[in-house]
């Protein structure tokens, strides 16, 4: 792919008309006079050219390349702050409408969310330290990939135009080794502690502790097998994807057969020296011997390819 794609995306109109109430899945029977509201998600593209109206199969072809679901979500907020849910609909990238979204709603306030994942998910309501009710996006495998979202708060009493931007929401973190590994290693493994397994809607950053959680979560520990080809040179590479957070330390080691460590580190913290920040679209590469006492050298770059998606409701 190349290093930035625009994925030309969501218009949407409200119309002024009388319909019947229904009820949508997973959301609350609206009331009174309901206006249709539609969303077409078009295609990524390697330009900023301005956005056309014509929807064609190449366009379709590049949004299911990227994502194959596409969720959305509408919610009202309530007065202590509760997020209620009013509509939501899941798509599938071989569904023939995948892309457009149709849907009707009634005259208020609300929170829209859009998510484009790689694989299914769902979304929970949780309590979290705040005390209010959020909704959070969990992959249904709680393994975290390759994520866009976009969120939209809108006024709904007629007409309304507003763009908005699809981006990519996880971080990718990249350690290179400049030492060989002892051939007893057999694993290398890449540590996350107070892992967030879900996506915050409401903020776009992995979920922050639940009100009843006093303690740091469990830690994610990714790891890589070794081969005998990994410990013949330096330069051993190893990436993980997450969501964006402040996560108390990332330590990096090797073990062996007998799940002995024989060597880690713990990553340089790059906020107030407590945690280490990751951000939406970052790339995190770091670099250093896993031996000894040399520190870790640390770059960042945004992620290639940085993706947009250019939004449109009316």
């Amino acid at each position: 792919m190349k290093s930035k794609l625009l994925l030309l995306a969501i218009l949407a109109t409200f119309f002024v008309s009388c319909q019947k109430a229904s009820i949508d899945e997973g959301g609350s029977t609206p009331v009174g006079k309901l206006y249709p509201v539609g969303f077409n998600v078009w295609e990524f593209r390697d330009t900023a050219s301005v956005v056309t109206n014509s929807v064609s199969t190449k366009s379709i072809n590049a949004l299911k390349d990227q994502i194959d679901y596409l969720q959305y979500y509408v919610f009202k907020k309530e007065t202590s702050g509760n997020y209620v849910l009013v509509k939501q609909q899941i798509q599938k990238s071989t569904d023939v409408n995948f892309g457009t979204i149709t849907d009707s709603l009634p005259a208020n306030h609300y929170y829209v969310y859009f998510v484009g994942c790689q694989a299914p998910g769902h979304m929970e309501m949780k309590t979290k330290a705040t005390g209010v009710a959020l909704p959070i996006f969990y992959y249904n495998d709680n393994v975290i990939y390759d994520t866009f979202y976009a969120a939209a708060e809108i006024d709904l009493n007629g007409t309304l135009t507003k763009t908005i931007l699809l981006s990519r929401v996880v971080a990718k973190v990249q350690v290179k080794l400049d030492d060989i590994l002892p051939q007893e290693a057999t694993a290398f493994r890449m540590s996350f502690t107070d892992y967030p397994l879900g996506l915050d809607m409401t903020t776009g950053i992995g979920e922050l502790r639940a009100q009843s959680e006093t303690a740091l979560r469990s830690t994610k520990i990714f790891q890589l097998l070794l081969s005998s080809a990994d410990k013949v040179s330096s330069g051993l590479t190893y990436s993980a994807l997450v969501w964006a957070y402040d996560y108390p330390s990332i330590t990096i080691g090797c073990i062996n057969a007998k799940s002995v460590v024989l060597a880690s580190k713990v990553l340089p913290k790059n906020r107030f020296g407590l945690y280490i920040r990751l951000e939406n679209n970052m790339q995190y590469n770091y670099s250093g011997a896993l031996f000894g006492t040399q520190s870790f050298g640390i770059s960042t770059n945004a992620w290639s390819p940085e993706i947009n998606a250019r939004a449109n409701i009316k």
